[in-house]
């Protein structure tokens, strides 16, 4: 299980990707859809260690 509370990310330049995020993800199979720019591969990249919050 994946749970994620109040994650806020912005990047040097002072755009903020994800903000204020709170989830509770349960094992099985998922998908995560948005816009260009929504910030969903920031999000994945957070969860895997490659970025820190």
């Amino acid at each position: 299980m994946i749970t994620i509370n109040h994650l806020t990310y912005s990047y040097r330049y002072g755009f903020t990707a994800i903000s204020d995020a709170t989830a509770s993800i349960a094992p099985g199979i998922h998908l995560l859809l948005g816009e260009n720019g929504a910030g969903k591969t920031t999000l994945l990249r957070l969860i895997a260690g490659l970025l820190f919050p």
